[in-house]
């Protein structure tokens, strides 16, 4: 049987929130989860969409000058 986890009562850190035509997309850190792993909810005007994702990094941005 799994153990359940504690949770402490206080916020979390905000969503990142954002909006692509006429959905909203929510990306929330979930507490005890691997760093990097997202649970990402997405609404439209009729249906909510949820899933879990990796998120991987993105590469730095390149100098004009190299």
């Amino acid at each position: 049987m799994a153990v359940r986890k504690v949770l402490d009562r206080q916020p979390g850190a905000p969503p990142e929130v954002r909006r692509e035509g006429n959905s909203t997309t929510f990306m929330l850190e979930v507490a005890g989860a691997p760093e990097r792993i997202k649970l990402v909810l997405r609404c439209t005007p009729t249906d909510i969409y949820a899933s879990v994702v990796q998120v991987v990094s993105e590469p730095p941005a390149e100098s004009a000058g190299d």
